[in-house]
């Protein structure tokens, strides 16, 4: 697995979960039903999942910065 080799900026070296904050690569999911996809609002829905992930994403490439 990526991992970057320094601690993320802004993070005590002896924080807790800083393995964690070291991964380049993270994945995140929501489960999607067959009537979700076939609704005419998908992609409300899409943008919705989308956006209730963007602020880890931010927060991740804000750590991850070198």
């Amino acid at each position: 697995m990526d991992k970057a080799k320094l601690a993320p900026k802004d993070f005590p070296k002896d924080f807790s979960d800083i393995d964690l904050l070291k991964n380049r690569h993270y994945i995140l999911s929501y489960p999607v039903r067959d009537e979700m996809i076939e609704a005419d609002h998908f992609i409300e829905l899409a943008g919705i999942a989308f956006k209730a992930m963007y602020p880890l994403n931010v927060f991740l490439k804000r750590a991850l910065e070198e």
